[in-house]
């Protein structure tokens, strides 16, 4: 057997005792280790099933789907998509730690105003501007209503699951 399905098993295992651990806490306190040891041990079965089904093997790293199942050649200056015009290939010693920078500088600025928002408007106001800044930032900017729409729902389900369900106060900032 493969070390994937060797460590799968031992997560299986950490999983489960801490959900038997958790049964001796209160009643009240005891949901959420529950909840979250149930999700944990779900999806390492899951993913033990996926390894056991392909023999114990998955791919080194994940390939995008146009390069799924075929070999990839490297990149030419002229590809379908840019032949015909007169195009000068981009150093990519230049592009890509600009644009990695760009990148990194709009997570952190989301997650700082988000912090920020949080801590005076509460914990739902931060997670719906984080889901709505990185929805806008680094999602497709048509489908930006969709992912509002989301972020909304999503709020909602943290605020329902937390303080209706296990009884978890969220915090409710400054304003409130």
């Amino acid at each position: 057997m493969s070390v994937a399905i060797w460590f799968e098993l031992a997560l299986l295992v950490a999983f489960g005792a801490a959900y038997v651990v958790a049964g001796t806490y209160p009643d009240r306190a005891r949901q959420f280790p529950q909840l979250i040891a149930l999700v944990s041990l779900l999806l390492t079965a899951l993913a033990l099933v996926q390894d056991y089904l392909a023999g114990g093997t998955r791919p080194a790293s994940p390939q995008t789907p146009l390069t799924a199942g075929r070999a990839t050649e490297p990149a030419s200056p002229q590809t379908p998509l840019t032949a015909g015009r007169a195009t000068e290939p981009a150093s990519p010693q230049t592009t890509e730690p600009a644009i990695a920078t760009s990148r990194v500088a709009k997570a952190a600025a989301i997650i700082v105003v988000a912090t920020l928002a949080g801590a005076a408007g509460g914990f739902l106001l931060s997670v719906l501007l984080l889901f709505l800044g990185f929805a806008f930032f680094f999602g497709a900017r048509e489908a930006f209503w969709r992912h509002a729409a989301w972020s909304v729902g999503v709020s909602v389900v943290i605020y329902l699951l937390f303080d209706r369900v296990m009884g978890v106060p969220l915090l409710a900032g400054l304003l409130w």
